[in-house]
């Protein structure tokens, strides 16, 4: 409702709580993004989306929104974390190439 009244700092607000107490709901990581889509936030609008698709098995498709994520912004915390993931996700990628 939030979301649809265009309301999306308060969006936001309530998501991020919603996310630290449900950290596994893909919907949440998903509604996350489109707020951060709305508010011009690029980065953190991949790196939601990055979780999004890590929760629903797609790796290579979270892989790809965290390569978006570390073009698309300069916030130095999030860049970090951001390149922590990145390398953490192709190592299993990697690992899973090599098992097959």
């Amino acid at each position: 409702m939030l979301l649809q009244d265009r309301r999306f700092e308060e969006t936001l607000k309530l998501l991020n709580e919603q996310v630290l107490a449900h950290p596994n709901d893909a919907r949440l990581y998903e509604l996350q993004a489109r707020t951060f889509a709305a508010l011009g936030r690029v980065q953190e609008e991949h790196h939601a989306l990055a979780y999004n698709y890590i929760l629903h098995g797609n790796l290579r498709g979270a892989i790809e929104q965290l390569e978006l994520a570390k073009q698309g912004g300069t916030d130095y915390y999030e860049l970090s974390t951001i390149e922590t993931e990145l390398k953490q996700f192709k190592e299993i990628a990697a690992a899973q190439r090599k098992k097959n």
